[in-house]
């Protein structure tokens, strides 16, 4: 055996101490990392749930805000219903997913259906069997302090 594969044995060995010793020194860290969680997720148990509260509760108003916005809408076809709430029309594509895979097997795009990529294909060009109509959305700015008032009382959406 020459040398120079000698030399390159020796490193390989230290080379391997030392990924074994790295990966036994992760898994310790990972483990005070998990414990140190743990610990921190258990002290700050009634600020996650406040938090986890809030996020419903928020949710909640949203879902309120976009309801009353969309109900407007509906009654005036007023895109702007209040100031920082708007109704934007999206293009919502109807089909028979049996017919959209036979048709994208038949045109070589798949030999299952990617939703995705079809709907795509599907407003670029005319397919016969697929409808398009425009359903209203609300949309709610996402900095409403220039646009609300402030008002007192109950939330109105409050869940908790």
């Amino acid at each position: 055996m020459d040398a120079d594969l000698k030399s390159y044995e020796r490193e390989l060995e230290r080379q391997k101490f030392f990924v074994h010793k790295n990966r036994l020194l992760l898994q310790e860290r990972k483990e005070e990392l998990m414990k140190r969680k743990k610990q921190w997720e258990e002290e700050n148990k009634d600020l996650i749930d406040l938090v986890r509260n809030t996020e419903e509760t928020l949710q909640s108003c949203e879902e309120q805000v976009r309801s009353t916005a969309l109900l407007i809408y509906a009654r005036t076809n007023n895109k702007r219903p209040a100031a920082g709430v708007q109704i934007q029309m999206r293009s919502v594509l109807t089909y028979d997913e049996q017919h959209a895979l036979a048709w994208a097997i038949e045109h070589k795009l798949c030999l299952q259906l990617i939703k995705k990529e079809f709907e795509a294909i599907a407003k670029s060009q005319t397919i016969s069997f697929v409808q398009s109509h425009d359903v209203p959305t609300a949309t709610i700015a996402t900095d409403l302090s220039k646009h609300t008032a402030i008002l007192e009382g109950d939330n109105p959406c409050s869940i908790v």
